[in-house]
């Protein structure tokens, strides 16, 4: 079944159901850079993004997956999110995705990723599992898509404002 796109009615009403502080908002790192900074070695998620970021992990867990070092990952991030997990060939990026989830006893999951990898993730079962591909692409296991990265920001935005405006915050003690 064809992916659908995520700021569709259908798509706005499947979000909803998912904004929650027990929801796991996990990123491949790829993602949230600009598309043409993917490849170069001082990329950075910009301003705008890191602040909302920011603000999602004071208010929920979020976790980003990547095949760079954790210093090289913190270093683009200008951030630490709650998780940060290295995948590599020994543990692929579903392995490990689904392994972070049971471990951080976590059932509920939004995952955005860009790329083939990603797939991995989206193709998970067993785990009530949003996935949403950034960028155009006709093949992903992804169940939504946002056509544009830029358009990443204000999804996060309206995700991180209901959060902020019903008083939705995972248990402090998480943060610390």
């Amino acid at each position: 079944m064809p992916a659908k796109e995520i700021f569709s009615s259908d798509g706005l009403l499947t979000i909803s159901q998912y904004v929650a502080p027990e929801t796991l908002f996990a990123f491949n790192l790829d993602c949230l850079v600009t598309p043409e900074c993917v490849t170069n070695s001082d990329s950075q998620v910009t301003e705008p993004l890191r602040v909302i970021l920011e603000r999602l992990t004071m208010l929920g867990k979020v976790a980003v997956i990547t095949n760079k070092s954790r210093n090289d990952a913190l270093g683009i991030l200008g951030f630490e999110p709650t998780l940060l997990l290295a995948d590599s060939p020994e543990q692929p990026r579903g392995v490990l995705f689904a392994a972070a989830m049971k471990k951080e006893g976590v059932h509920r999951a939004v995952y955005f990723g860009e790329n083939t990898v990603d797939n991995e993730v989206f193709a998970l079962r067993g785990f009530d599992l949003l996935g949403i591909h950034v960028g155009e692409q006709l093949k992903t296991a992804a169940t939504y898509y946002l056509n544009k990265h830029s358009a990443l920001l204000g999804l996060l935005n309206s995700i991180t404002g209901i959060m902020e405006v019903h008083g939705m915050a995972a248990n402090d003690s998480d943060h610390e």
